[in-house]
């Protein structure tokens, strides 16, 4: 057996050495997949105890916003009409296209399927065309969804039963992935999302922790959202809507049974051009935009609000500038044998993974969703190397270069009135 086999450091190596060479993945990651795991067993069982069910069947709005979206709009607008919840209206608003959508939405009008059809021209950005509908909407429940995403029969029903609790002004769906078979990378993000939504996300809920009702499916109440203004104009809208929302005494809760699906990016490119945004935009809102709630001696601080930018802070900040110290450590402390201890840790990382997909599932399975399985393995690497390496770069730029405030996502002209933090 050679000494650069990992069965040989499990074997042989003392318990404090194995501690001293795994320290990272001993301390830094399993508590976190272990307080993942555990919130989900006892979320289940304490779950029906705190379940609601909206009284009456008030009217649903459903916001729709899109930019060059004609392809997928036809199938996004029939999932929400075979909906088991009937009493809806949907309003769509085609921002600024330039492939045909405004047309393919007025057909839509025109059958029905639509209850209204609005059109920005120039493009506005998705913050604004949503205020735009919500101004619009007649409900006073609120729920705003993307193009690409088509839904569970049951999808609003259950992402409104929530908001029967007066206190709840925005639930966040549960988000799958549709194309996960397409190519690897979207193959690993059908892993993430189960992991980091359907799993964490119900973590957070236990908690009363939900930092993010998803802009990709989620329902709100229509006096929270009047309370706050609506959206603000810049990126990471709906980051910063819930942070407000939260910081307004509203809670925000997780329905774990109301699916959506989306595609993601299948391409290494396009999954790098999203990630960085997302992770640009999280250090913008969280560290600038609501420092506020971080700092004890500001009047707007709350603990409940402090102990969530904790969560952030640690598991995405600390773990992830961490990690490259740690590997510099290693091949300092070990040399070539880095490599073996290396294999130890990935194989770390594909037992817990497979202990939190596995619980994901368990707590809602859905059908076909064996396939994600074999993504599961190249998952922990992934997750360590690429993932990692993006939000360094990403906070990088945020800190230094304030790269957020030049991002294209949202139009020129509209983000240069965006204000600055």
């Amino acid at each position: 057996m050679s000494v650069f086999d990992p069965t040989y450091f499990l074997s042989n190596a003392e318990p404090s050495t194995l501690i001293g060479m795994l320290w990272f993945l001993l301390i830094l990651d399993i508590p976190r997949y272990t307080f993942a795991c555990i919130s989900v067993v006892v979320y289940e069982v304490f779950r029906r105890r705190r379940k609601h069910t909206v009284v009456g069947e008030p009217l649903v709005s459903i916001v729709i916003v899109g930019h060059n979206e004609r392809p997928t709009i036809r199938r996004c607008i029939a999932s929400l009409r075979e909906q088991s919840y009937r009493n809806i209206e949907i309003i769509c608003v085609d921002d600024g296209s330039n492939d045909g959508m405004a047309e393919e939405l007025s057909k839509l009008r025109a059958e029905g399927l639509v209850d209204g059809a609005l059109t920005t021209n120039p493009r506005c950005g998705k913050p604004s065309a949503c205020n735009l509908a919500f101004g619009r909407a007649r409900g006073d429940l609120i729920v705003n969804a993307d193009v690409d995403c088509t839904f569970d029969r049951d999808a609003i029903a259950n992402i409104i039963a929530p908001l029967a609790d007066p206190k709840v002004g925005a639930v966040s769906g549960n988000i799958g992935v549709r194309n996960a078979e397409e190519s690897l990378i979207s193959g690993l993000q059908s892993v993430e999302y189960l992991i980091s939504i359907s799993l964490g996300k119900r973590a957070l809920d236990f908690f009363n922790i939900v930092t993010c009702a998803s802009g990709a499916f989620s329902a709100f109440r229509r006096q929270a959202l009047e309370s706050v203004g609506g959206l603000d104009v810049g990126p990471g809208e709906d980051l910063d809507l819930t942070l407000r929302l939260r910081k307004a005494g509203w809670e925000v809760r997780f329905a774990e049974d109301a699916w959506c699906l989306t595609n993601v990016p299948a391409t290494i490119p396009g999954f790098v051009t999203q990630r960085l945004r997302w992770e640009r935009d999280a250090i913008r809102l969280r560290l600038r935009k609501h420092r506020d709630v971080i700092n004890p001696t500001n009047r707007a601080f709350y603990f409940s609000e402090f102990l969530h930018n904790c969560e952030f802070l640690f598991t995405n900040i600390i773990v992830t500038f961490a990690f490259p110290f740690y590997l510099i450590w290693l091949f300092f402390q070990f040399g070539s044998g880095a490599w073996t201890i290396l294999v130890l840790v990935m194989m770390g990382y594909v037992l817990l993974d497979f202990i939190a997909a596995g619980c994901a599932l368990a707590a809602g399975y859905r059908p076909g969703a064996w396939r994600i399985w074999p993504y599961v393995i190249p998952y922990g690497a992934f997750n360590a190397f690429v993932m990692r390496g993006i939000r360094i770069y990403a906070y990088l730029q945020e800190w230094i270069f304030r790269t957020s405030y030049t991002d294209r996502y949202i139009p020129k002209r509209v983000l240069e009135r965006a204000p600055w933090y």
